[in-house]
Order: structure tokens, then sequence, then C-alpha cells
């Protein structure tokens, strides 16, 4: 049995969020999609930066954007980040971002294969 955090994309609780309007829940995932790579390119500048505060607020936009598409890996990993950010566990924060760059890149990966959405 797979658990809900270990799905790359939950089509259904998206379509459930967004009241069962399966056009405007393609089209928010489009959206999410579209701005993922510059989000990724963003914050991984921030952090290269030391810039704290911008790292951790593209990182909360990022977390939002996965709440409301429903992309539960990618939520979790990016929300442990922000976790280690907030309690000053900084020696994890290296690894934590190399994990939430390769769920991105899986995302990427299943929605390039068209595997996200259920025909």
């Amino acid at each position: 049995m797979t658990n809900d955090s270990d799905k790359i994309f939950d089509w259904h609780a998206t379509l459930k969020l967004n009241k069962d309007n399966v056009t405007f829940a393609k089209e928010i995932l489009k959206m999410f999609l579209t701005h993922l790579a510059e989000s990724q390119v963003l914050i991984n500048q921030y952090y290269i930066a030391g810039d704290k505060p911008e790292f951790c607020a593209q990182l909360h936009k990022l977390y939002g954007g996965c709440c409301y598409c429903i992309v539960p890996k990618l939520a979790a990993s990016v929300k442990q980040l922000e976790m280690a950010l907030k309690t000053q566990d900084l020696s994890k924060v290296a690894n934590l971002l190399a994990v939430v760059n390769q769920e991105i890149t899986m995302l990427q990966d299943a929605a390039t294969a068209n595997q996200l959405i259920p025909n």
C-alpha cells in the first residue's frame, strides 16, 4: 500500500480540492509546472548567495503551490527543508535541498511523460 505522501502527484485530491472542475485543475497544474523550473532556479540561487530571507520566501511559495496542486512528495520535502531552516538545523539544509531538487526533477519527468493525469 502506498502512503499518500509518497505520491508524486495526486490527481483525485487535486480534483476534489477544485470541486471536480477538470479544466481548472488541469490549468492550475499546468501553471504550477510552468513556474516550477523558475522556482527551482531561484531557490538554488538564493541558497548559493546565502540570502536566507529570499530562500525561505521562495520555499514557502513553492510549498503553497505544492499544496494547491496536491504534489505530496515534493511538498513533504519542501516542508522538511523549511523546518530545518526554522529550527536552525543547518547541517541538514544542503541534503534536504538536494532532495527537493530531485523531487522537482521527478515531477517534471512525470509531467513530460504525461504520467500525472490519468486518462
